[in-house]
């Protein structure tokens, strides 16, 4: 088989980010291809997830083997002529390119061995997602979920349904969407991680829920797009999704506060950043700034206010005469580098948290306590 080194780059970049070397399923760090029609497909999978990709062949000789992935796929993205061969020989894979390689192919017994799909028996639900609402998801919540510090079990998960994504702990962000069907669904953070491969393509998201026995619902999903197909098993019980505090999340996230100031983005970043210079001196003092509220601006400080910078509104408040509170400045920080946005809006005022609006994003950063 003869391919084109452009089509096989590309999609092996995808594969090799779908690997998960740490599992323990017997096909833990390997890639299986294989022709179907005028397909080559790679596969990779654990025993909770699969992802297989597509290129176009020219070749419609079958064609089958299963090698070490990481071998493979790095080879792969070093290789520098204009085509490659493969071809099977016995147990041996063999590649041409810039030189000759072998790589032993995987047997079980005297066949392949074999990956155990993940099958969707029975679907309840099938709409498309937008590539806008995962790559949001991806990039928004994954960052809220890094700046988790323990607390509950469900808070290693992203919430998602009809009206948006959570991720929550000590702080939250909200995704808002909106969806033509009712879903209620807990996604683990390595199938979110695989939403980098869709690009710049929808998924058609498949749900089923497939009985194991009387009283055990077991949840699967498949993400597809035209050239990526995701599956995994979603191993949450409804119990568990319903555990999840999204009354409370969103009442704070969505909740009238009394201030509403709008800031340059860039302005409070860079006073951020000369004011982190002294505030991670000294580890014994909480890594907070206080953040005094003016009518035309905030004053934002170290905790003991020895230093300090003015960062003004774009817009004035007039029904503030002071109002002071302390922030995590990690959470803080971590927040606005993750904005695009030139402006940023802020809503404040009950006591309890600060919300960032951005982008149908809400950030919700608990005032801390001093």
């Amino acid at each position: 088989m003869i391919l084109r080194i452009e089509e096989i780059k590309k999609v092996c970049s995808k594969v090799l980010w779908a690997v998960d070397s740490g599992d323990m399923s017997e096909y833990c760090g390997l890639v299986r291809l294989h022709t179907e029609g005028s397909n080559l497909y790679f596969t990779v999978a654990s025993n909770e997830y699969s992802m297989v990709a597509k290129i176009p062949s020219d070749d419609n000789e079958p064609f089958e083997a299963v090698v070490d992935a990481n071998v493979f796929l790095k080879l792969i993205s070093q290789v520098t002529t204009d085509t490659i061969e493969l071809v099977t020989d016995n147990r041996v894979l063999n590649i041409k390119a810039n030189g000759n390689y072998k790589l032993p192919m995987i047997f079980e017994g005297d066949a392949l061995i074999k990956y155990k799909p993940i099958e969707l028996n029975n679907v309840t639900n099938e709409f498309v997602v937008s590539n806008d609402i995962l790559k949001k998801i991806l990039i928004y919540n994954t960052k809220q979920l890094s700046l988790s510090t323990g607390g509950k079990e469900v808070f290693n998960y992203y919430y998602f349904d009809n009206h948006g994504c959570i991720t929550a702990n000590l702080g939250a962000c909200v995704t808002d969407f909106e969806l033509d069907t009712q879903v209620k669904l807990l996604f683990n953070q390595r199938l979110v991680r695989l939403f980098k491969l869709f690009d710049d393509s929808d998924a058609k998201l498949t749900i089923a829920k497939d009985e194991l026995s009387g009283d055990i619902i077991q949840t699967k999903v498949k993400f597809v797009s035209n050239d990526i197909e995701i599956k995994s098993i979603i191993s949450c019980e409804d119990s568990f999704t319903n555990s999840y505090p999204v009354v409370a999340v969103r009442s704070t996230a969505n909740a009238d506060y009394d201030y509403l100031s709008v800031f340059k983005r860039g302005s409070l970043v860079e006073t951020l950043n000369r004011l982190n210079l002294f505030v991670s001196v000294n580890k014994s003092i909480n890594q907070v700034v206080k953040l005094v509220f003016n009518p035309k601006g905030v004053t934002i400080s170290d905790y003991d206010g020895n230093n300090s910078e003015i960062v003004y509104y774009q817009n004035d408040l007039d029904n503030i005469d002071t109002y002071t509170a302390y922030v995590d400045l990690k959470m803080f920080k971590s927040v606005l580098d993750t904005i695009n946005s030139q402006y940023i809006s802020m809503r404040f005022g009950n006591g309890r948290a600060f919300v960032l609006d951005y982008d149908d994003i809400k950030s919700v950063i608990p005032e801390s306590k001093h």
